[in-house]
This record gives structure tokens, C-alpha cells and sequence, in this order.
């Protein structure tokens, strides 16, 4: 195609569109209403019933998944509570297992499986809506604990 076919068919699909949004019809060509075919309809008719979406959306969204790194010595978790205004923050250790429970408004339960054994102390930071834990583990070396 050249560029005299292109610009042909950029004039038709233009004066299509005038057409259609100033309401000049022809039998060939219906006259379209924000896009679509329009049909008439006699006055008496009722007009459809109006059509509802129900959308079910869950009551809180997910938090993403903490994050876990370790060193030699110490194991850190970090947890995102999102909007979450906490009012108290009680983090557990049982064996590799920490449990996280967020009280306040919107409470949150995390259960993290650690990749060490850990002692009982836990440190925690909680700043701008980000909760981070420093754990010691137990054995204080590398590998598995």
C-alpha cells in the first residue's frame, strides 16, 4: 500500500466517525451511540432492567511474605504490616517456628519457619509500618542448627 491508499483510508474512516457522532444515518450505515449499534424502540416499551455486579473483594489485603536472611551469628526477619497500625507486637519461637502476632485495628498472625534454631530473646524494631527481628541462634555457627 502507498501513502495515497493510507491517507484514503485515514479521509474514510474519518468521515465515518463524524458521521457516526453527529447522528447522520443511511440504510446501509445505523447510526451509532457511544459506539454501539442503536436500535429505536417504541415508547411504550419499558426500558431493560438495569443489570448488577456484585464484586467480591477479601476485607484486608495480603501482606507480602516477610523477609529472611541469616549470618553466622544472628538470624533477621523482616515483616511488612502494610497499613496496619499495631498496638502491641508479640513475636514467639518454638524450636525453627516464629509466630508474630500483631494486635491493633487490623491484627495479623505471621508463622515463619526459620532456617535455624534460635534462641528465646528477641529483639524487635518497628518503624514506619515495618517490623524487623533480630534473633541470635543458637548454636551461634554456621550450618544447620
Amino acid at each position: 500500500m502507498g501513502d495515497e491508499d493510507f491517507e484514503e483510508m485515514r479521509k474514510v474512516i474519518n468521515r465515518m466517525l463524524r458521521d457516526a457522532f453527529e447522528g447522520r444515518a443511511t440504510p446501509e450505515r445505523p447510526a451509532f451511540v457511544r459506539g454501539f449499534l442503536s436500535r429505536a424502540r417504541a415508547k411504550e416499551q419499558p426500558p431493560p432492567p438495569a443489570r448488577r455486579v456484585v464484586v467480591h473483594t477479601p476485607p484486608q489485603p495480603v501482606p507480602p511474605a516477610p523477609d529472611l536472611s541469616a549470618d553466622g551469628k544472628y538470624v533477621f526477619v523482616t515483616i511488612d504490616l502494610g497499613n496496619r497500625a499495631a498496638v502491641d507486637v508479640r513475636p514467639r519461637v518454638s524450636g525453627r517456628l516464629l509466630r508474630v502476632l500483631v494486635t491493633g485495628p487490623a491484627p495479623l498472625e505471621h508463622v515463619v519457619e526459620l532456617p535455624y534454631r534460635v534462641r528465646p530473646e528477641i529483639q524487635w524494631t518497628l518503624r514506619n509500618g515495618v517490623l524487623d527481628l533480630v534473633l541470635v541462634r543458637a548454636n551461634g555457627r554456621a550450618g544447620l542448627g
